[in-house]
């Protein structure tokens, strides 16, 4: 009873009745059914909170989801290799997760030939023998230590018999540091390999090329006119003794993928006694390359100088124009 009070009279917003001491008016105890709801509801919130992030630091745990593992995509070049051809292996590897890509390892036949930290990795060896030939790709990610897995199977044959498949090649890539083979500016001899931070003319082998065309290649024949003459030129001149009935040059040719700031190029190829025959491409930055061929057959049994030139049609950029696979071949 409180003092001053007379027995039975309603206090509004008091915690007990005043008739019935002892008992929560029904207002107060609907107030506290709603307050310990939502003291419910809140513990319920962290506790989602709580999962989702044990999710992320113990994926396996029963009912969380997985992050998603790399896409992982595999070429091969060539597509059909004999026991004569060196093999190119291309991994490209897209993380699908918030993690990253940790590393990039390619196997061939089971045995690791090279690890990468960055995608894409490519792989050149050969040639290899007669019979199955796997290729293999495991990339990791950093959400986890079980790795996306991609396979290729091949067969390496014997070289086709079918006329017009070429049964021998002379490699221009390897030539080209050949004391016999001459490289200038149009103007003065340049040194092979020249730096690839010189203004000026110059030619080197670029290894693990990355192309405009978002390939790889194991090493290419760079060569850059001076950046400061538009129709300015390098010239690699290669000897070739003997040549043989049926031969043609072919390369592909284009630019590297951190060129994309140049205007165009014209490659060209052609015999130093015969520059009027000659094959050429006028090639932009446009994410693929281009094939150049030129039939020399027309030279069968002579001892030529066959010439590869690249013209700049933009003197203010850098043209890191690159040879593919240039090969002379019948």
């Amino acid at each position: 009873m409180i003092p001053g009070v007379p027995r039975g009279a309603h206090i509004p917003g008091a915690g007990f009745d005043s008739v019935a001491p002892g008992r929560y008016s029904s207002a107060v105890a609907a107030d506290g059914f709603d307050r310990r709801r939502s003291l419910l509801k809140g513990w319920a919130l962290v506790l989602g909170v709580f999962a989702v992030s044990l999710g992320a630091l113990a994926p396996g745990w029963p009912g969380i989801q997985l992050p998603a593992k790399p896409d992982v995509e595999i070429s091969v070049s060539p597509a059909e290799p004999t026991i004569k051809d060196q093999i190119t292996f291309t991994v490209k590897a897209v993380d699908t997760s918030r993690f990253g890509l940790k590393r990039i390892i390619l196997l061939v036949n089971d045995k690791e030939v090279k690890s990468c930290l960055t995608s894409p990795c490519a792989y050149f060896g050969g040639p290899f023998p007669e019979g199955p030939l796997k290729f293999e790709a495991r990339v990791y990610d950093h959400s986890a230590d079980d790795p996306a897995t991609v396979f290729k199977m091949l067969t390496i044959r014997r070289p086709s018999s079918q006329p017009g498949k070429p049964a021998r090649a002379i490699d221009l890539l390897a030539q080209a540091e050949n004391p016999r083979t001459r490289w200038t500016d149009g103007y003065i001899n340049i040194p092979f390999p020249g730096e690839e931070d010189d203004l000026r003319a110059f030619a080197c082998y670029r290894y693990d090329a990355g192309l405009e065309d978002d390939s790889v290649a194991p090493r290419v024949l760079l060569t850059h006119p001076r950046s400061t003459d538009t129709g300015a030129f390098v010239v690699g001149i290669f000897k070739v003794v003997d040549l043989a009935p049926g031969a043609i040059f072919r390369a592909r040719v284009g630019f590297l993928s951190q060129a994309d700031e140049t205007d165009s190029a014209e490659f060209r190829v052609f015999v130093s006694a015969d520059p009027s025959y000659f094959a050429a491409k006028l090639c932009f930055y446009d994410g693929r390359l281009d094939d150049l061929v030129l039939d020399l057959d027309r030279y069968a049994g002579e001892d030529v100088e066959l010439v590869l030139q690249v013209r700049a049609l933009d003197g203010m950029t850098r043209h890191l124009a690159a040879w593919v696979d240039p090969r002379v071949e019948w």
